[in-house]
């Protein structure tokens, strides 16, 4: 059975029909198996449906990224201006970081 079993996921891992098709060679079942999965792949619907799922993964991956670097960039200013809260004053701090002026304001509160 443990056999069958890994006959079955290389079959599922196999790269191509060539491949699929000589993992399957001694196993009837395999072999259905394997054509079938021909059958999925070249369906139009499905390879819409992958295409649609591909954009969608790489549009998600791309906006968390993007997401991820404002966040860290907005971590990095107020870090910078955490630590300038200790020689320079608020406005100065504010030209320098780009921050507002209320947040340093708060930032220096939370401080005290």
């Amino acid at each position: 059975e443990s056999d069958k079993l890994i006959l079955h996921l290389k079959l599922m891992g196999a790269e191509s029909h060539k491949e699929r098709k000589q993992i399957g060679r001694k196993d009837e079942v395999l072999m259905t198996i394997a054509e079938h999965m021909v059958d999925f792949m070249n369906d139009r619907e499905t390879n819409e449906i992958f295409s649609i799922e591909n954009t969608l993964k790489h549009t998600y991956t791309d906006i968390g990224r993007e997401e991820g670097e404002e966040i860290g960039e907005k971590n990095k200013q107020l870090e910078i201006a955490h630590r300038m809260l200790k020689k320079y004053k608020i406005e100065e701090i504010s030209e320098v970081t780009g921050l507002s002026i209320d947040v340093i304001k708060k930032l220096k509160d939370e401080e005290k």
